[in-house]
């Protein structure tokens, strides 16, 4: 990834394309690549696609340097309040008025903001992957032994990823399923593990849980940089 050196008031927001699961992207999503904004100034982003109408729903993400990814906002044509979570509207603002595009605005800009900024779109319904259960409830120090279940059929993708959303909202990439190779990342070694084989369906387990790893949990079938997503809730007690 190329550093973007910053110099005197200028800021850099570098919106990157995302294609994530549930959520869609690739070549039919396009959205601003590289924004440059004064400081105190409002940075505002584009994202449209041509997935076609039934795909209405649209959610822009920030990546900070050395920080996971999260979501800021979730935007539909169909609800006007848009679903900011814990950010403030005072900082950030959407527009969606039509399907086939969107905005996002960073108000304010200040150099804290200087990071990756990501849009995707999703359909009303995505039937291209399934996960099971949608609930797993489970007691400290048990584990979830490959109960967590991912499956696709899209010709092809041959990756599965996995992700998990905290309570801080921020979502965190677990690692993935390369074929039948697993990927997991370095700090989560002996925490999770994953089996399968991403051409088709794989599996999660999370070893010895604890109370942080109450969250939702997604996977994610690929191929390069495209992604469809889907989800479940485990709750630790």
């Amino acid at each position: 990834m190329d550093i973007i050196i910053i110099k005197q008031c200028f800021l850099s927001l570098l919106a990157v394309l995302m294609w994530t699961p549930g959520f869609t992207g690739g070549s039919d999503v396009n959205q601003t690549s590289t924004l440059w904004e004064k400081q105190d100034n409002n940075a505002t982003m584009e994202c449209r696609h041509t997935k076609g109408s039934s795909y209405y729903q649209m959610y822009w993400f920030r990546q900070l340097p050395g920080e996971t990814m999260e979501r800021i906002v979730f935007t539909t044509t169909v609800n006007e309040k848009h679903d900011f979570g814990p950010f403030s509207t005072d900082k950030f603002a959407a527009t969606k008025t039509v399907a086939e595009s969107g905005t996002f605005t960073v108000k304010n800009v200040q150099p804290g903001d200087q990071g990756l900024y990501f849009c995707a779109v999703r359909a009303s319904d995505t039937k291209d992957v399934n996960q099971t259960p949608r609930f797993i409830t489970k007691t400290i120090s048990q584990s979830v032994e490959s109960e967590i279940k991912c499956s696709h059929k899209i010709p092809s993708y041959n990756k599965i990823f996995w992700y998990k959303q905290g309570k801080d909202k921020a979502l965190q990439l677990l690692g993935y399923l390369n074929l039948n190779n697993p990927n997991v990342e370095e700090e989560l070694k002996g925490k999770i593990s994953f089996d399968g084989d991403g051409r088709n369906n794989g599996s999660l387990s999370i070893s010895d849980l604890r109370l942080n790893d109450s969250a939702v949990y997604f996977c994610a079938a690929s191929l390069h940089s495209a992604a469809h997503l889907s989800g479940v809730d485990t709750k630790t007690f």
